[in-house]
């Protein structure tokens, strides 16, 4: 090789941009919102009554109403559906709940600034890496699926617990928060339930 060669050559890779240790490590994983295991689709649904004053120059004026079906998760309406009363509105139920419209719903309803617990319709303030997944069939885990599953929580549901393989604090990467201390009219004893 010549001398102009080398200094060619020399020049010519002087000329590529150098590669950092950032552009050297691998692309970012995926990160994927956890679902609970017994995540539901919906976690409310009201009936009420809605009355209305029909006026009428023919026939009069009257008080009627209908009642209107309201099914809810996390405090936003996914799907309202009407029935002459309240009955029919109780035995169209079955029929609304197959429907592909709710489905449809819940996947098209944002979720994504709430809380992950079940019933709880306040903002997350702590995200949580989770280290393990667990297979709802088997019991099965898995260290390491790819990707990065996250599961967000407000200050009130922060405390997971110790009973879960899945959902426990020792199966979380926490943040640097502090932990908070579970509320006493959230705690009951396995198998008790206060309906008020």
């Amino acid at each position: 090789m010549s001398l102009e060669q080398v200094i060619s050559a020399v020049e010519s890779a002087m000329a590529e941009p150098m590669i950092t240790d950032k552009q050297q490590q691998p692309p970012a994983r995926p990160v994927w919102r956890h679902r609970h295991r017994n995540w539901q689709r919906f976690d409310k649904i009201t009936i009420h009554t809605v009355p209305r004053f029909k006026t009428s120059s023919l026939s009069g004026n009257e008080w009627r109403f209908n009642a209107r079906i309201d099914i809810k998760k996390k405090g936003r309406i996914l799907l309202t559906s009407y029935a002459h009363d309240t009955q029919s509105a109780a035995e169209k139920l079955p029929e609304i709940l197959s429907q592909h419209e709710l489905t449809k719903a819940v996947m098209e309803t944002s979720m994504e600034d709430l809380c992950d617990q079940e019933g709880c319709s306040e903002p997350w303030t702590r995200s949580y890496k989770l280290k393990k997944l667990r297979c709802a069939d088997c019991g099965h885990t898995k260290d390491d699926l790819g990707t990065t599953s996250v599961a967000k929580f407000c200050d009130r549901h922060a405390t997971r617990g110790d009973c879960g393989i899945e959902d426990s604090d020792d199966n979380y990467e926490k943040d640097e928060l502090p932990d908070v201390p579970v509320r006493e009219e959230d705690r009951a004893r396995s198998g008790f339930i206060v309906i008020q």
